[in-house]
């Protein structure tokens, strides 16, 4: 009886704007700063951020005698990791100003306003009196 052929799983596709991003914060990462791709528009305090994350990560590694591969600490898998802890921080504010603005309703409800402002911050517009 032959095996079933094992089929490996599709990788979706890199987001469009990650052919941008990621170069220019691994430039930050080496320290040159005065390198900026004109193609970008975002601010660059996100580009210092993913630096500063990648340069601590690479220390933080050396110092428990693990060091990682030359621009690990500030390649494509770092900078996504970093994406995802300062999601999780703008949900916890997010939820402690909806909280701070409707205390009687405690945490649970604050979580359900700060959830949809956080998945889609772009369509989350609420109206005078609603936030």
């Amino acid at each position: 009886m032959a095996a079933p052929a094992v089929k490996p799983a599709a990788r979706p596709a890199a987001p469009q704007d990650e052919p941008f991003h990621v170069p220019q914060t691994q430039r930050y990462c080496a320290g040159d700063f005065a390198h900026w791709d004109p193609k970008i528009t975002t601010f660059p305090g996100l580009y210092v951020a993913g630096a500063g994350f990648g340069r601590a990560l690479h220390a933080l590694s050396r110092l428990l005698g693990r060091p990682l591969p030359p621009g690990a600490a500030c390649g494509t898998g770092a900078l996504r990791g970093l994406n995802t802890l300062l999601a999780g921080a703008c949900f916890l504010v997010t939820r402690a100003l909806a909280l701070a603005l409707h205390p009687r309703q405690g945490r649970d409800y604050a979580a359900l306003l700060a959830r949809p402002a956080h998945a889609a911050p772009a369509a989350y517009r609420p109206g005078p009196g609603r936030l």
